[in-house]
């Protein structure tokens, strides 16, 4: 689900599935009245993808995975 790639107060914010509409514009309003919080999530929004769900990142997972697989497959185990 979603709450897998949002992580709270580092790239986004979830709420509730029971959370209405007023509770959506105060938080979009904390953020865009915050500057300071604006730019730490915009700051670790980018942190966060580059260390963990940029296409490099998963390139990188993916190939170790493939390389252990064949280890696997090549020693028999």
């Amino acid at each position: 689900g979603v709450t897998t790639y949002i992580k709270n107060d580092i790239n986004g914010y979830t709420l509730a599935v029971e959370a209405g509409p007023e509770e959506y514009a105060n938080l979009l309003g904390k953020i865009l009245n915050d500057r300071d919080l604006l730019n730490r999530l915009k700051e670790s929004s980018r942190k966060y993808y580059e260390e963990q769900l940029s296409w490099q990142k998963w390139g990188s997972e993916f190939q170790l995975l493939a390389e252990n697989c064949l280890q696997h497959k090549v020693s028999g185990k």
